[in-house]
């Protein structure tokens, strides 16, 4: 299977703050990467590094091939990554729909917004149902349905997911987790931010953990030892080692 995302010893951060210590790891194409890590890991730089909204200070991120470093936001959405950011960020004042028709506001998606809007309605009903509302009225889980549903607006080659069930009820994680597993099934390429292990590992292809801004598993999720996850995730091993 092909690399869509390549990234090679990356370092990031903000300021004279470094969050990412050369960081490598890859996203194979039609897979459902995972990375999970517990807070101030560095996995949301990761994502924003990819985007061009943080800038690195050394490593590569290849893109379908091609070295993609430091490229500008916009250019990241030109090429087909979309971004479902934390917090779910969507246009209180506009209407689900108009949110959604954001979603394909970059040139080459427009033509296809009908089609696409249709698309999406049928994978979030209550997305249709509640059309004409303002986004501001959503509760949390329609308000994530809606940002991934004007990810999807944009017909990415690859989706960056950034911790999709913060604050959500667990029936509502379930629901999302579903969707996700069902983008996976399409083929599509996603790179899922995750503090619920249980949750993302029955959905994912790979994981990597990462942990003050490294790398420190990286592995096959149907091969991952849950204990020895949890060991690394705490950081229980250094412990041991002690």
């Amino acid at each position: 299977m092909a690399k869509l995302l390549d990234i090679q010893s990356l370092r990031a951060g903000y300021g004279s703050i470094n969050v990412l210590w050369d960081l490598s790891l890859s996203v194979e194409e039609g897979k459902l990467t995972c990375i999970l890590g517990p807070n101030g890991g560095g996995k949301t730089t990761l994502l924003r590094a990819i985007m061009g909204l943080v800038r690195t200070d050394g490593g590569t991120v290849a893109y379908q091939g091609n070295d993609r470093t430091n490229a500008s936001t916009w250019a990241m959405v030109n090429d087909g990554i979309a971004m479902i950011p934390e917090g779910r960020m969507v246009f209180r004042d506009m209407t689900v729909a108009d949110n959604l028709l954001m979603g394909a506001f970059p040139k080459k998606c427009r033509a296809r917004a009908p089609q696409n809007l249709k698309m999406v309605y049928d994978m979030f009903p209550r997305l249709y149902e509640r059309r004409d509302q303002l986004a501001g009225a959503l509760s949390g889980g329609e308000a994530q349905m809606l940002a991934m549903g004007r990810g999807l607006m944009e017909e990415p080659k690859l989706i960056l997911v950034d911790e999709p069930s913060l604050g959500l009820a667990p029936v509502v994680v379930d629901e999302v987790m579903g969707i996700l597993d069902r983008l996976r099934g399409e083929g599509r390429t996603i790179v899922l931010v995750e503090q619920n292990t249980n949750k993302a590992l029955k959905i994912a292809d790979h994981v990597y953990l990462i942990r003050g801004g490294k790398v420190v598993l990286s592995e096959a999720a149907a091969s991952v030892d849950l204990g020895r996850l949890h060991d690394l995730y705490f950081a229980r091993d250094a412990l041991h080692a002690e």
